[in-house]
């Protein structure tokens, strides 16, 4: 968590709730699958509260209890269609603003831009 706030100079904490549900998962991918909920759930955070937005249901291929259906990332989408939902999920989370989304997403905003031109159905 720290050092994504210090990455994207925010301030997002973790309430008690989500720390017990995170302690709880037995994370059987390693730490790198941590790393990985820990980030997305920064990028889906509540910036109003200032809390993380972990989803409903942790779950890995790896895991001994029986993983839930997801809604999101299924086998069978490509990695265009996936990226796709990701880059319209973040600008939906930051209101539109295009600037933060590509700093959350990691890429410069001209590949965001790039990105949305491409879909062609996307409001610039």
């Amino acid at each position: 968590m720290a050092a994504f706030n210090q990455e994207y100079s925010s301030d997002i904490g973790i309430s008690e709730e989500s720390l017990l549900r995170l302690q709880q998962y037995d994370w059987p991918g390693n730490v790198r699958e941590l790393r990985h909920a820990i980030h997305r759930a920064y990028i889906m955070a509540d910036q109003q509260k200032k809390l993380l937005v972990l989803p409903d249901n942790l779950s890995s291929p790896f895991s001994k209890v029986a993983a839930q259906p997801q809604a999101g990332i299924r086998v069978g989408k490509t990695v265009e269609e996936v990226e796709r939902e990701l880059i319209e999920s973040t600008l939906e989370h930051f209101d539109g603003d295009k600037k933060q989304a590509a700093d959350m997403l990691g890429i410069s905003l001209k590949t965001l831009y790039n990105r949305l031109n491409s879909y062609g159905n996307v409001e610039l």
